[in-house]
């Protein structure tokens, strides 16, 4: 097992967050626990994913893409945060359950990338088959995500899943940019 600092962090984990691609490489091939959590629940993925350094190559070595970080927060809705909208998909292809997870306050991968504004992510969720009907913690439903979220165009688009509760070929109007 590679040995990690007082926080939990290995030394690919300190790299992802401080170093040069060299360093991260050289860590990437002497890491044996890609799965391997700090203190605060983050894995290598999910580092790599906040810091945008290497990301498929530690995406293809993670087993455990249903993880979560002390935010209740799981690889694909960092993904969706950090507007990394292929590393989403993948995790989504790899592992559709993970469109199902959600954070410590209630929110789905759907709802957070309705307040995100991600157009891209909130189709590919709903045409997994997502409880486009589910609440937060808060009582709030995608369609108060969208009205919150960064992109008030793609409201429309929202209330007609919400309403619809699964993706179908009526969506084909909303195809336009967002």
């Amino acid at each position: 097992m590679t040995e990690a600092d007082e926080y939990g962090n290995t030394p690919l984990m300190i790299a992802l967050a401080e170093s040069s691609s060299a360093k991260i490489k050289k860590c990437i091939e002497e890491e044996k626990d890609f799965d391997r959590q700090n203190v605060n629940g983050a894995n290598a993925l999910m580092i790599a994913i906040q810091h945008g350094k290497n990301i498929n190559a530690i995406l293809s070595k993670t087993l455990d893409l249903k993880a979560k970080n002390s935010n209740g927060l799981t690889a694909l809705q960092l993904a969706i945060i950090s507007r990394r909208t292929s590393t989403a998909k993948e995790i989504l292809k790899r592992d559709p359950e993970t469109a199902r997870i959600s954070d410590k306050d209630g929110n789905t991968p759907i709802m957070t990338a309705c307040f995100c504004g991600n157009k891209s992510i909130i189709v590919a969720l709903a045409k997994i088959g997502v409880d486009t009907k589910a609440k937060n913690n808060k009582g709030l439903t995608i369609v108060d995500a969208v009205g919150l979220g960064s992109n008030p165009k793609l409201t429309d688009m929202v209330i007609f899943i919400w309403q619809s509760g699964k993706w179908g070929p009526d969506f084909g109007k909303f195809s336009g940019e967002y």
